[in-house]
């Protein structure tokens, strides 16, 4: 606990801490950056079973590759670079029988996981995958990809790209956002900003606004490449030695929704996925 302490401490901004945390940072920097750190973190930390969420896979000239829940391929591959030198990396499902089990851990072990479903997944983490060894879980929007129809956060995406404006200005009922949208990286920052107001919403009213945003926006018509999954890529990603998870139907916030819609999403999806691989 000390050291996971030392090492959070070394990236919190000064203007967040208190006397007893800047205390700590200066005792903290020369036993991180002398080994010492390692070495204590080796020998007082119990060893665990870790979960890593990923959400996409993005290269340049990828609409999304400045989004905030994707990450960028070349990093990716010094992520997995990384943790394949300092974990075991497991299935989802070798995890849960390690925990279930009740396994006396000697080293730690590592579980990489991919929420909503999305192709850039396979596309540009197959071959990484495959190179490192590593089993991933996807967890697939079932739903969505059984339609081929896009999840609600890509069709904010697309439609503040598509707007055709330096600079929007939304009213998301009395919340007022405003950001610069002259460029990729502007567009997902500002989308990024929209969708974290747009979550609170329950999935009925989300969609009506939506419709009512492509209007004020001037955007004629949803035009969007599908960029999900499809259940042949989930077979071959299958055949490849990786798993695939339920995400729900239809990527809803449970906390905005009522316990029948909650347990539909939950238990059609497992339904349609077993059903489809």
């Amino acid at each position: 606990m000390f050291a996971y302490s030392i090492r959070s401490l070394l990236y919190m901004p000064f203007k967040k801490m208190n006397v007893k945390a800047f205390l700590l940072r200066l005792i903290g920097y020369p036993l991180y950056f002398s080994g010492i750190y390692s070495i204590l973190n080796r020998i007082i930390r119990n060893k665990g079973v870790y979960i890593l969420m990923y959400h996409r896979i993005g290269v340049r000239g990828d609409a999304h590759y400045y989004d905030d829940i994707s990450v960028k391929k070349e990093e990716f591959i010094k992520q997995v670079e990384y943790f394949k030198k300092n974990y075991c990396c497991v299935s989802m499902s070798e995890a849960v029988s390690i925990i279930e089990n009740n396994v006396k851990l000697d080293k730690d072990y590592l579980v990489f996981t991919f929420d909503d479903g999305y192709l850039d997944n396979i596309q540009h983490g197959l071959d990484i995958f495959n190179q490192y060894q590593v089993k991933p879980i996807i967890y697939a929007t079932a739903g969505k990809v059984e339609t081929g129809t896009p999840i609600w956060t890509e069709i904010v995406d697309w439609l503040i790209a598509n707007a055709n404006k330096k600079r929007l200005e939304i009213d998301i009922k009395g919340k007022k956002l405003s950001g610069n949208t002259d460029n990729d990286k502007a567009i997902c920052e500002f989308a990024g900003e929209v969708k974290a107001v747009l979550f609170e919403m329950p999935q009925k009213e989300l969609y009506e606004y939506l419709d009512k945003l492509q209007q004020e926006l001037g955007v004629q018509a949803l035009d969007l490449k599908n960029e999900l999954l499809t259940w042949n890529d989930a077979k071959i990603f299958l055949d490849s030695g990786g798993e695939i998870g339920s995400h729900t139907m239809n990527h809803i916030n449970f906390a905005a929704e009522s316990q029948e819609i909650i347990s539909n999403e939950l238990i059609e999806s497992r339904k349609l996925i077993e059903r489809r691989l």
